[in-house]
């Protein structure tokens, strides 16, 4: 029977069939899983345009802020409502825009929403 050498030891022709053949195996897996991963991509990212477009075109202004309450995105329609270009508003404080006496609250809700937040995300990964 015919052998060949694998990092200095003898293997046999059956044994060098078997790992090809497994080999061969796990590379179709891969492939396989690899395709998997390429559809569920494009299905993410035609779900993220769909909600960028609904995001972008609601009839009401909507805004997403940081953690320290900084606009980080905006549609056209709460642009508008604040008078202001939507490139100028990224980063900017959304409480510059709450009257005086309620940014006291409206801090005080964005505090809790992100507290409520990271204690839902927390239960999730138990």
């Amino acid at each position: 029977m015919p052998k060949t050498r694998d990092s200095g030891r003898e293997i046999s022709a059956d044994e060098a069939k078997r790992l090809t053949h497994e080999l061969d195996v796990h590379q179709v897996e891969l492939e396989k899983q690899n395709e998997e991963l390429r559809s569920t991509q494009i299905e993410l990212s035609e779900s993220r345009e769909e909600y960028l477009d609904l995001y972008d075109f609601a009839p009401v202004g909507c805004f997403s802020l940081d953690r320290q309450g900084n606009i980080i995105r905006v549609n056209q329609t709460g642009a508008n409502m604040l008078g202001v270009f939507r490139s100028r508003l990224i980063n900017m404080p959304f409480t510059g825009f709450v009257v005086t006496e309620d940014r006291r609250i409206f801090l005080s809700y964005l505090l809790k929403l992100f507290s409520e937040s990271d204690r839902l995300l927390h239960l999730e990964t138990l």
